[in-house]
């Protein structure tokens, strides 16, 4: 066997074993998620369950008002793309449990950790770099608990890596292969989330650019049909080859009107607002995305060596294709949707740069290692050798340290609406369907229809109620600010108190 045989078998082993260690990783750390604590992963999961005991592509509840919904149950995916449910849905029929429903992502977030050390490898041709790399992917600080949620954060950080690292194989080899695998990724990105629309126009923008025929018809060809599912759904439910829900977020004022009845999304109510309220809300955001960029895809520590890795590595194709999609992202989520942004949308985006923010920090990192040694006398490998594996310890750490709280946070915020539906079950066998600050998790606690309480003052929020034909509502201290007078006075137009737990109170409507 020569040396080269030698050393793609080692590779070969490595990388299995890697996937292996960072899918026990994930499994571990998804053990001990028992509930979907927030909104989007409680949607994603509820779409997953109800395509399993198939109910189809539909919600039982409203969680907004965009398209002016006639009443539940309401067509799926009008505003969130499918694919992180259509992923849930045949492990949940399977295991029939939250953790069955997180194993899909769990096997893609270990597949992006491999991902992460082959790009190291090919860019450094080290071993040491190899590791490092899949373990700071494995440990990712901010994202660390967010990997194995039936949500957007695996399936899009992963399709989008792939979409990169693919468009720079392609760009320096020309070969279609390459060209049909980005847009391929960059597609699968899309019906994760829709601003991986950025990762599509720059996939298919490449063989435009190097005029290779072939090549666009490969990538063109890929994207279609990965897309025409998607599309035909879209003309049989919306009459639209795309959903419009999303795109009306270009026109909020504050993220409130989100969950606005009577609002107008429109470019005309949007500069109604006023230059200066526009432009206060632009740098506001530009604040809070810079602080993400830093923090959260720099994971504090690894940002400044990444821009020294990153200028040391700008010939590479693959990392200047993924600091052109960063640039672009940050600008949509600072400029164009400025509140969904800075409030999510940036962080969950975010994750496709992992690989190139990692392996440029490790080469920076060696870098300045060098540079430093060299005047204090450093043994330079062995110094570059502790400081990597020092930077790993650090991001093992803060990853730990910040998941513990997150994960009994979400845990915990299931009891609240687990005691409303007991207590709702008993005195309410029918169902009337309940305003609540998170429908799909209030659906998925307590099997029980459920409307978003809109962003406006009470007597609004009963319209809702007997449009829809709901009779509960449900406040915790997290409140619209109009209810906040219900809320403090305990009764008010329309409304009767009928029971509390904590911080929680809920309203029956008069006349029900």
């Amino acid at each position: 066997m020569s040396r080269s045989e030698a050393a793609n078998l080692l590779l070969i082993r490595d990388r299995w074993l890697l996937w292996g260690l960072a899918l026990v990783l994930r499994l571990v750390t998804a053990a001990f998620i028992q509930q979907p604590g927030y909104m989007d992963t409680a949607y994603y999961t509820v779409q997953g369950l109800r395509l399993a005991e198939g109910n189809g592509p539909t919600e039982p509840y409203l969680w907004n008002y965009l398209d002016d919904p006639a009443g539940l149950p309401h067509p799926a995916f009008g505003y969130w793309m499918p694919l992180p449910s259509l992923l849930t849905a045949p492990f949940w029929a399977a295991g029939r449990s939250f953790l069955a429903a997180q194993l899909p992502f769990a096997l893609l977030a270990a597949l992006l950790v491999v991902l992460a050390a082959q790009i190291a490898w090919e860019v450094t041709g080290r071993r040491r770099a190899f590791w490092a790399a899949g373990a700071l992917l494995g440990f990712s600080v901010y994202f660390f608990p967010y990997w194995t949620l039936p949500e957007t954060f695996a399936p899009f950080a992963l399709a989008g890596a792939v979409a990169l690292w693919a468009g720079g194989r392609y760009w320096e080899g020309g070969e279609a292969r390459w060209a049909a695998l980005a847009a391929g990724g960059a597609t699968l990105a899309y019906l994760t989330r829709s601003d991986g629309l950025l990762l599509v126009g720059l996939t298919l923008g490449l063989p435009l650019i190097k005029r290779q025929g072939r090549a666009l018809l490969a990538a063109g060809l890929t994207t279609a049909l990965l897309l025409s599912p998607w599309v035909a759904y879209n003309l049989h439910t919306w009459h639209t080859w795309l959903p419009t829900g999303g795109t009306q977020a270009l026109w909020l004022t504050t993220y409130d009107d989100l969950f606005c009845y009577h609002c107008q999304l429109t470019p005309a109510a949007y500069l109604a607002a006023g230059w200066q309220t526009i432009l206060n809300a632009k740098l506001e955001a530009l604040s809070w995305n810079l602080k993400t960029l830093w923090a959260v895809i720099g994971y504090i520590f690894v940002a400044p060596l990444a821009l020294v890795g990153g200028w040391q590595l700008r010939r590479r194709p693959a990392l200047g294709l993924a600091w052109l999609y960063l640039l672009l992202l940050f600008a949509a989520m600072t400029f164009a949707f400025t509140f969904p942004g800075p409030r999510g949308g940036f962080f969950h985006s975010g994750g496709a740069v992992l690989p190139s923010v990692v392996v440029a920090g490790l080469v920076g990192l060696e870098r300045v290692v060098a540079w430093v040694g060299r005047r204090r006398h450093w043994q330079i490998p062995q110094a570059q050798a502790v400081f990597t594996w020092g930077l790993v310890f650090l991001a093992a750490g803060m990853s730990l340290a910040l998941a513990l709280p997150k994960l009994r946070t979400w845990n915990a915020a299931v009891i609240p609406y687990q005691q409303a539906g007991i207590w709702l079950a008993e005195r309410d066998p029918a169902g009337c369907p309940v305003l609540v600050a998170d429908p799909p998790r209030f659906w998925y606690t307590t099997r029980r229809a459920a409307l978003v309480v809109p962003n406006e003052g009470p007597a609004v929020v009963a319209e809702v109620a007997r449009r829809y034909g709901a009779c509960w509502l449900l406040l915790d201290t997290d409140h619209p600010q109009p209810l906040a007078s219900l809320y403090a006075a305990e009764m008010q137009a329309g409304w009767r108190l009928v029971n509390s737990w904590n911080d929680l109170r809920l309203y029956r409507l008069e006349g029900q």
